[in-house]
């Protein structure tokens, strides 16, 4: 299955730029040094957001899960970055 109205989805700036990518960030931090060796930076953050929507939005979803928040749809797939 694919993620419904992918074309649509919203990822937000705030967690890529403030959370994924943030070196100072509790738990952010260690995620942020697998994207740091993809080539992505914080003060470019649109990067990975044009990355994530070209490769991966158009996979297929392997998983959902029910949350408080809404429907989580969980895709893989390999991230090619800047690097």
């Amino acid at each position: 299955m694919k993620l419904p109205r992918a074309e649509n989805a919203i990822i937000p700036s705030k967690k890529l730029r403030d959370y994924l990518l943030a070196i100072d960030h509790p738990i952010g931090r260690l995620k942020s040094a697998f994207f740091y060796n993809l080539g992505c930076r914080r003060e470019e953050w649109i990067i990975l957001e044009r990355d994530l929507r070209s490769q991966h939005l158009a996979l297929d979803v392997e998983e959902t899960i029910q949350s408080k928040y809404g429907m989580k749809y969980i895709i893989k797939g390999q991230l090619k970055g800047p690097s």
